[in-house]
């Protein structure tokens, strides 16, 4: 449930704008303005932040462990049902990124990013491909499509650690 919301909603016609909101979901607290134009084909442009965000907060969670982001920062827009990040960055466990690029088609993503981490422990970024919709094992799953660009200047991965690792990663019908 979102609770503690403080800020300004402004409607005008089908436009719809925020001062700065701060609110709570279950136990996380989140940050940022954002407009919404139209309400057939909405165009919705979001920048937010928080200091930690429990992925439980929104339904999603890992079998083995709790997943949270801290350090949380984002710029998103989305339009015709295609998601741009402009820029979106956090750290879980030990790894900090930031990721930049598009979703094409929401309903079945085509998914096309860049990261960049200055650390990049890639255990830490597996804990996101466990992630599960809780109280929904019913839903289909989504086919998504994804190209990821991975540039860190350091990392480990179990005992080895690596400098300057340039690396692309192709994600098709689950393969």
């Amino acid at each position: 449930p979102v609770s503690n919301m403080n800020g300004t909603i402004n409607f005008d016609g089908t436009t719809l704008e925020t001062t700065q909101l701060v609110a709570r979901l279950g136990n996380s607290t989140i940050y940022g303005k954002g407009s919404l134009v139209g309400l057939k084909n909405p165009s919705l442009s979001l920048i937010f932040s928080s200091p930690t965000l429990d992925l439980a907060d929104f339904g999603l969670s890992a079998p083995q462990k709790e997943v949270k982001a801290s350090k949380v920062q984002g710029n998103i827009i989305l339009k015709d049902k295609n998601l741009q990040i402009k820029a979106l960055s956090g750290q879980i466990g030990n790894t900090f990124a930031t990721i930049k690029g598009t979703v094409q088609d929401i309903d079945n993503p085509k998914i096309d990013i860049t990261v960049s981490a200055p650390h990049l422990e890639p255990e830490d970024l597996f804990l996101l491909a466990e992630l599960e919709k809780h109280g929904n094992k019913e839903v289909p799953p989504i086919n998504i499509t994804m190209k990821a660009t991975i540039h860190a200047d350091t990392g480990r991965a179990k005992e080895i650690d690596f400098e300057k690792l340039t690396t692309t990663l192709l994600l098709e019908h689950g393969i």
